[in-house]
């Protein structure tokens, strides 16, 4: 579970410092001793850009603490342990107490011997004040942006650039990782459109997303959510682009062209037919999860003969392309049994299926929820998700249950 809170501000510190800041624990075990693992720490934070000459509270990069360490009390030059702020940190003990509730402070002082369970229960109300929001680290979330008029769920509603940048905005605010950009829908009974009214669809929010993302210090990975090379291509040079997200599956031979030429990522969908069509779906007689194997296992050869390597490589098994409800469900449900292809698995499940009542796509959030549950536990890496806030509350809160997240 990951806590957001707000900054640790010295007297006078100038206003640009007043950023939030993002906090995990982490309980292990070392053959180290204290200072060595202390040593080996501060080289992580330099190599993850940390300037350690810069004044006490400025902000970091990166921040790495020994907190405690079993029953020890470490006082040293380089060195003390329980950290000296361990207790003005309220949102650290809960975090901790998560992975050891039990674990008694060792030090001396009014806190001596106390449990991580009976701190918490004192500094609950400190606790409210300091933190912003919680998140799961695992799986990532990909939030949706849906630059179109006539998408299933949410068509019309970000067609104008500085709407869809608020909904950008807002969606890194509640924790997505990936921003999925598309201007093309490809729900069911939807004509195709031309790539140049997709580009015109795109080139005003990609100008406007350019720009920003020059200035913000913490930026999300650009998913550009189109089967047009050219478009891509144009895109490229607008904005940071880190995914292609295609679910044709690769069908435009100019795609692994294109692919080969950048350091982009691929997120690969398996589909029949774009828009998805009745006529065309898997062959009843057969196993989905089998033929979406089958399939990736020969798309990832050829990528990787003309120079894409698997590491690139997303899978997504195309919820709702090509399957009917049921065979997508029988997906979601063996989809772990894709993870010996190598490559990293997205879920794009959110709204689309509809097989517990009659409700409206806007409506099935609850739905797409508790399939996403079910594929946290099955190792999925990314789920694309139109309410990113939700499923960071009700991951972070299975993963708080749990005691932790392996």
């Amino acid at each position: 579970m990951i806590y957001e809170t707000r900054a640790i501000l010295s007297e006078g510190a100038p206003q640009s410092w007043n950023l939030p800041y993002l906090n995990l624990v982490l309980l292990g075990s070392t053959e180290l001793e204290p200072e060595g693992l202390l040593d080996g720490l501060q080289e992580i934070e330099r190599q993850l850009g940390r300037d350690h000459t810069a004044p006490r509270w400025a902000p970091r990069t990166l921040d790495l603490d020994i907190l405690a360490w079993g029953d020890r009390i470490i006082e040293s030059r380089r060195l003390k342990v329980p950290h000296p702020e361990l207790l003005r940190r309220p949102f650290l003990l809960p975090l901790m107490a998560s992975l050891d509730a039990g674990w008694r402070y060792p030090a001396s002082g009014p806190h001596r011997q106390q449990s991580l369970a009976e701190m918490v229960h004192h500094s609950a109300t400190d606790l409210v004040e300091s933190v912003l929001r919680c998140y799961a680290p695992a799986p990532q979330m990909m939030g949706i942006v849906n630059v179109t008029p006539n998408s299933f769920s949410d068509g019309g509603q970000h067609l104008d650039a500085e709407c869809a940048m608020e909904r950008i905005r807002q969606l890194v605010t509640e924790g997505a990782a990936v921003i999925d950009i598309g201007a093309h829908s490809t729900a069911k009974g939807k004509a195709p459109i031309s790539m140049q009214e997709e580009w015109s669809r795109l080139e005003p929010l990609l100008q406007l997303l350019g720009k920003e993302l020059a200035s913000w210090q913490a930026k999300p990975l650009i998913s550009l959510d189109s089967f047009y090379p050219e478009v891509v291509e144009r895109a490229l040079m607008l904005c940071p682009i880190d995914w292609i997200n295609d679910v044709t599956g690769g069908r435009d031979s100019g795609f692994l062209r294109l692919l080969a030429s950048t350091e982009c990522r691929i997120v690969l969908g398996h589909s029949l037919s774009v828009p998805p069509s009745r006529r065309e779906i898997l062959p009843f007689d057969s196993s989905p999860i089998r033929t979406v194997y089958r399939w990736a296992e020969e798309k990832l050869e050829e990528y990787a003969r003309a120079g894409v390597e698997r590491d690139r490589v997303i899978l997504d098994p195309g919820v709702g392309f090509g399957k009917t409800p049921f065979q997508s469900i029988q997906l979601l449900r063996e989809v772990e049994q894709l993870h010996p292809l190598g490559c990293e698995i997205l879920a794009g499940h959110s709204r689309k299926l509809n097989l517990l009542a009659p409700t409206a796509a806007a409506e099935r959030d609850l739905q797409t929820m508790g399939m996403s549950h079910s594929l946290f536990r099955k190792g999925v890496d990314y789920l694309r998700v139109h309410d990113v806030q939700r499923h960071q509350e009700l991951l972070a809160a299975t993963i708080l249950l749990e005691g932790g997240c392996s």
